[in-house]
């Protein structure tokens, strides 16, 4: 693949990742595959403006998710289906190998 492809295709879409860890060591990993961040932003700003012309919310302070579903992300156009992974880390004995 030439450069000239890898730029291109890196304008086509990107992929969104997160990750917590709570205090009992469980793990949830989250990814999906988007739209690119400009025509994410777009749609994603033009979703909000078709729902406010058809709701009235009451008035408040609002992130798009609690304002129109935290779903919407995974009905814009590109946007593949929100992948989340569970898994137990143990800590202490991760450790314990890594000295062994």
């Amino acid at each position: 693949m030439n450069e000239k492809n890898n730029l291109t295709d890196s304008l086509r879409w990107m992929n969104v990742w997160g990750e917590v860890i709570n205090a009992n060591g469980e793990r949830k990993t989250a990814r999906m595959r988007t739209a690119n961040s400009y025509s994410l932003t777009v749609t994603g700003s033009l979703a909000v403006i078709d729902y406010l012309m058809n709701h009235r919310p009451d008035g408040g302070t609002y992130t798009p998710a609690k304002l129109i579903g935290t779903d919407q992300l995974m009905r814009l156009p590109e946007s593949g289906t929100l992948e989340i992974v569970w898994f137990k880390v143990n800590v202490f004995s991760f450790e314990f190998a890594l000295y062994i």
